[in-house]
């Protein structure tokens, strides 16, 4: 054991000295970045010309910037020192802060399976940028504009192909593709939930190496329940920049439910479709951590002990809620609580189980709600410290975790209509529980949120928002929200949220905006009254946390259902770096008039 943790601490500090390839430390969650990476453009199900996709691509940073982007065919499956992915490059115009750029299925070649999205400097030329050397030299792309938010929504026919599947999925940066392990010389990743011929779904993991050499993949499909054997599978060679499909019901048995750990050589992005019924939906996998010390803080920390999810539908307007929640510790139980929210901030109902280690286990609204409320609402998640009589206390591990939403119909309830899957949002990204940290506002919770798309019947999408005040601490926050065309800065809406309260704006019953629009928006609170006093009656901190999730619903509106799956739902973008609003300040304090 000793000769272990020399090893350890020999490798951490060859790591520093030497600069071993390391990204940044893990995280779980949702990151704007200067490159991300698109691993899926198509749907596995249908042919690439059946298919209609949208990147949106929105600047999120302090100054102008341009954005470079590159697609790849499907991968070459070898490895040779002369292969190069044959790719082709388009580029956006010059984006102001918070401003977007679109790029539709028709702009790129048929064959565009992946892509990857590079961030320049406003004033640079896109002329010249294609060296040859893929991915391109740090200095040359990589690392020189401003930080970009990229999701892709998708359109196209399913199973059925009589009827068309949509979803949407956040864009990966390279701060979401995980640390090298220095000990075991590898990167790993977790997917909490996949589908082999479960209720006719089925899951495809699309894993993109964003690496500057070749990478083998490994998989370890885990059943639900079942931490203790896992089945593997490999990919042997993947090339920087492509991407590779899994279908995951050739490698395990029928009827298989449970989940991924994904080790690699190189970081990789991955993306996890769920398909079949005549639904889709898409969320991404998430980065191991790095912990050799029980109990104790992880060199490479990932997901949190608590997580929030901004959106849930109730079950009388049709809806099935599922959560998949993963134990990010391969060594200790997870003891679990989620606790659901009307969007009022009132509890609905609180669900507590385990999760086994490296394991998954499902939550469903339904073992708690069989009342009628309001439509929508929130979600809590929290990993709680536990202990048995004649045992030490376990520390809470770090959870990650997805939100599935099915809308059926039927006299049982069985007919799927549309369906949305989500991340769940860890405390960095929201909100450090439960009475923040430092001098609380932004040095503990998030309080501006990218939102790269916001349509009103523009392109055949129309945007909903569900944006949640996730602070549990009387009170209330002031939000704006600053709503962009391509061009710049357009108008500012105001809005109030007290604690744990949610609000859910439908974009077509916004009549400022026209039938047609096609924008952005920016998140931002603008003050807050969330106080902390110690023990002793003193002030302590003022606190915010916003979290946002967004829905696009494809040729249709709320409360109208077409044939097939019309709706896609992805995260809001938090923003934690700098960012400039570009125009005048939020009227969103009202002046009483007093001198």
């Amino acid at each position: 054991m000793k000769k272990f943790f020399f090893l350890l601490v020999v490798a951490l500090a060859l790591g520093l000295i030497f600069g071993i390839r390391t990204a940044p430390l893990a995280r779980a969650d949702v990151r704007p970045g200067t490159m991300v990476q698109l691993p899926i453009l198509g749907i596995p199900t249908a042919q690439n010309e059946d298919v209609d996709f949208t990147i949106e691509i929105q600047n999120v940073g302090s100054d102008f910037t341009r954005a470079v982007l590159f697609v790849m065919p499907l991968p070459s499956g070898s490895c040779a020192p002369q292969q190069n992915p044959l790719r082709w490059m388009e580029c956006t115009g010059v984006l102001a802060p918070g401003s977007a750029w679109t790029f539709v299925r028709t702009q790129l070649p048929v064959w565009a399976q992946s892509a990857i999205v590079f961030s320049i400097p406003g004033d640079s030329s896109c002329t010249n940028l294609d060296s040859g050397e893929f991915p391109p030299a740090p200095g040359s792309i990589l690392g020189t504009g401003q930080p970009l938010a990229v999701e892709v929504v998708r359109k196209g026919p399913g199973l059925d192909p009589t009827l068309a599947v949509s979803s949407a999925y956040s864009g990966i940066s390279q701060e979401m593709t995980g640390t090298y392990d220095p000990v075991y010389g590898s990167f790993s990743y977790y997917t909490p939930l996949l589908y082999a011929g479960v209720r006719g779904l089925n899951s495809w993991l699309y894993i993109q190496n964003t690496g500057n050499a070749c990478t083998s993949v490994e998989m370890w499909f885990r059943t639900l329940g079942d931490c203790v054997r896992a089945q593997i599978a490999d990919i042997p060679a993947l090339l920087p920049g492509e991407s590779q499909a899994v279908d995951v019901g050739t490698l395990v048995p029928p009827g298989f439910q449970g989940s991924a750990w994904v080790r690699t050589s190189q970081p990789v992005a991955i993306v996890v479709d769920i398909i079949g019924a005549d639904l889709l939906m898409t969320y991404h996998g998430v980065p191991s951590e790095i912990s050799y010390v029980f109990n104790g803080t992880p060199f490479a920390p990932s997901g949190s002990q608590v997580l929030y999810g901004p959106l849930f539908f109730r079950e009388d307007q049709g809806w099935e809620t599922v959560l998949a929640i993963q134990n990010m510790s391969s060594i200790v139980n997870a003891k679990v609580k989620v606790i659901f929210f009307d969007n009022s901030g009132d509890i609905v109902g609180s669900l507590i189980d385990w999760v086994c280690p490296r394991g998954s286990q499902l939550f469903s609204l339904a073992a708690i709600d069989a009342l009628r409320g309001t439509k929508v609402g929130s979600i809590r998640v929290e990993s709680q410290e536990w202990w048995t009589p004649g045992d030490p206390l376990v520390r809470p591990p770090n959870i990650n975790g997805v939100a599935q939403l099915i809308k059926l119909e039927g006299p049982l309830q069985t007919d799927p209509l549309e369906a949305i899957a989500y991340n769940l949002f860890p405390e960095q990204q929201a909100f450090t529980w439960q009475v923040g940290a430092g001098g609380g506002g932004l040095e503990s919770g998030v309080g501006v949120i990218g939102i790269p798309s916001l349509m009103k019947r523009g392109g055949r999408l129309t945007t909903e928002l569900a944006i949640l005040n996730v602070v549990p601490k009387p009170g209330f926050t002031d939000f704006a929200l600053f709503v962009y065309d391509q061009n710049g800065l357009i108008d500012v809406v105001c809005q109030k949220l007290h604690e744990n309260q949610l609000d859910y704006i439908n974009l077509d019953q916004w009549n400022f905006l026209h039938s047609g629009f096609r924008g952005s928006a920016v998140i931002s609170a603008t003050f807050w009254e969330h106080d902390v006093f110690s023990s002793t009656g003193g002030f302590v901190r003022n606190l915010v946390g916003l979290a946002a999730v967004k829905v696009e619903r494809s040729g249709t509106v709320l409360g109208v259902d077409v044939p097939g799956d019309e709706s896609g739902g992805s995260e809001g973008f938090p923003i934690r770096s700098s960012f400039e609003f570009m125009g005048p300040s939020a009227p969103c304090q009202i002046d009483s008039g007093d001198d």
